[in-house]
């Protein structure tokens, strides 16, 4: 009677009492050469980039289909097809192709599974299709672990949706999270998913969305795409969100800890990765019911990451006013007391710090600058003299602050006199916040309110001047270099006759005897002088000049000017 062979693995079923005396030779290939090859044998093949490599299949003998693991190698230049034996049977497949084409596993009538290039997949046919071996987990998955020590990237979970139609709106893949809801269903509670928005060749484009379970839907938290991340938060409520935490959870937290950073990096020209901005968030004090913290802000300017300003318990520097000024108490003829404050510097080719806290800090106008509180302030270049003196805040890119006094208003001249001072050459920044007058030898009593400064006893710099037509006059107790808008005292007199008086700054041309905004005084018809005073707002030149005028000259008419104080736009542009 002739042997039979087994349907899946083709085994030689020998019939009762054939083969007598040579029967072991058929065991023993039936149990070390067949089995042995559907169990462990490892076969490599060509695909030979044709529509279908189908594996041999030969009862009772070696053949390529009964192989555990099947290595498909060569170059494809497009998704090919292996087919397997349709009998059932256990497969890994593994790509080794070229050319970045998928293989797909199948049987000659049926169904199959795409495998991608460079992937290996557990498969098997069910009689009838090739199926995946394994799509679920019950319980807990190890992690992946990749021992290559070189630069190349792995562990790699690659999900590949081979398509041979692919279009925008496909969703490539999920990676969904479930667990059991209070009545034992099944529920997912968060998921990751991948979507084509573009699949035009060279310029693909897709999202990433991250999803949550909000009160029982399915609800996008996170999209992520074209460069663009948006965090999404549903809640139509007063609740705050969405939120970004970002918690260093340190046993040990001390001041200086930097406790995140958001920053911001691209491409130099050079190919390389360069942080071009950043955030920093930093710790200043730990102590618990009254920590302090603060925000650090970074820009790289010319191949060098400077702080640009910082925002902390000391440094709140938004809404904070310039530093006002005041005559010591202690010594009132040389000192000026600063208030503490914030201050920029707005030229147009600042970099670096531009922005900074100002101390509360004593200078003294008759020592040379130095820094710290309680040292002099004034330019060395130049002795000290009853002028005007301009001050200034003046900074280092490390936040080193200090005060500065100089007779120049231009702030290039200041800060090259600042930086060629002992100890001033790393100060980068200054910003005028005022001026002061040194007159008598001693400073000028002031009253600072804003941008107003105020004498405490007003000046006459003109005196009972006759007027004998259009008259520059010198408010020489008001301050030189600028150009301020000055509140200014007016003194009117004539025997007879109605005469008005006015001041306007020095670059208005006459304004053909309309003198209705001016100081009006009114004559009797007699030789009685009669007087007015009145205050009148000028904007003042740099010379501390401006215009006089009066409607006649005519009866020796006379006039007195007085400085009372001015507004300073205190380095504003």
């Amino acid at each position: 009677m002739a042997s039979t062979y087994s349907p899946a693995l083709r085994l030689e079923l020998m019939a009762t009492g054939d083969q007598s005396g040579t029967w072991g030779d058929t065991t023993n290939t039936n149990l070390g050469t067949l089995l042995e090859q559907a169990v462990t044998g490892v076969l490599s093949v060509a695909q030979g980039d044709v529509a279908n490599l189908t594996l041999t299949t030969v009862n009772g003998g070696s053949d390529q289909a009964r192989n555990a693991v099947i290595e498909v190698t060569g170059a494809l230049t497009a998704t090919r097809n292996v087919v397997v034996q349709t009998a059932e049977k256990l497969y890994t497949i593994k790509n080794s192709t070229t050319g970045g084409f998928s293989i797909v596993a199948k049987t000659a009538a049926g169904t199959g599974v795409s495998i991608p290039p460079g992937a290996t997949i557990n498969v098997f046919s069910d009689g009838t299709n090739v199926v995946m071996g394994q799509n679920y987990w019950n319980g807990q998955i190890g992690g992946a672990v990749y021992l290559d020590a070189g630069a190349t990237v792995g562990p790699v979970m690659d999900l590949f949706r081979d398509s041979t139609s692919p279009a925008a709106s496909d969703i490539l893949g999920q990676v969904i999270f479930n667990g059991r809801d209070s009545a034992g269903n099944k529920q997912e509670y968060a998921s990751i998913e991948a979507t084509i928005t573009d699949a035009t060749s060279t310029s693909e484009d897709s999202t990433l969305d991250m999803y949550t379970q909000v009160a029982g839907t399915r609800t996008k938290a996170i999209s992520t795409g074209g460069g663009t991340t948006t965090y999404l938060y549903a809640d139509a409520g007063a609740a705050v969100g969405p939120v970004i935490d970002l918690y260093r959870n340190s046993a040990s937290p001390a001041a200086s800890d930097i406790i995140g950073q958001v920053i911001f990096n691209g491409q130099d020209s050079g190919a390389a990765k360069q942080e071009y901005a950043s955030i920093e968030a930093v710790v200043s004090d730990t102590t618990s019911g009254s920590e302090d913290g603060g925000l650090n802000f970074y820009a790289t300017i010319d191949g060098t990451r400077r702080k640009l300003f910082s925002l902390n318990d000391t440094q709140a520097l938004f809404g904070r006013p310039l530093p006002t000024l005041s005559n010591n108490v202690g010594d009132s003829t040389n000192d000026i007391d600063f208030a503490s404050g914030a201050a920029s510097d707005l030229s147009t080719t600042a970099t670096g710090l531009i922005w900074v806290a100002c101390a509360a800090l004593t200078k003294q106008l008759d020592a040379n600058w130095a820094v710290g509180t309680n040292q002099g302030m004034r330019y060395s270049g130049a002795a000290i003299a009853n002028t005007t003196y301009h001050v200034w805040a003046a900074w280092t890119d490390a936040g080193v602050q200090d005060y500065y006094a100089d007779p120049s208003a231009v702030q290039a001249t200041v800060l090259g006199h600042l930086q060629a001072e002992t100890g001033g050459s790393s100060y980068t920044h200054i910003r005028r916040i005022g001026s002061i007058l040194r007159t008598g030898g001693a400073i000028k009593a002031f009253i600072q309110i804003g941008n107003y400064f105020v004498w405490k006893t007003p000046v006459e710099d003109v005196a009972d001047a006759t007027y004998s037509g259009s008259a520059t006059v010198t408010l020489a107790s008001l301050p030189a270099g600028l150009t301020i808008l000055g509140d200014v005292g007016i003194k009117v007199s004539r025997t007879t006759g109605t005469i008005n008086g006015v001041l306007r700054p020095t670059a208005s041309a006459a304004n053909g005897g309309a003198y209705s905004a001016g100081i009006t005084v009114t004559g009797a018809a007699s030789s009685d002088t009669k007087t007015n005073y009145g205050r009148q707002v000028c904007i003042i030149d740099t010379s501390r000049q401006a215009t006089f005028e009066m409607s006649t000259t005519s009866n020796s008419p006379t006039y007195s000017i007085f400085s009372i104080g001015w507004w300073d736009d205190r380095g504003a542009t």
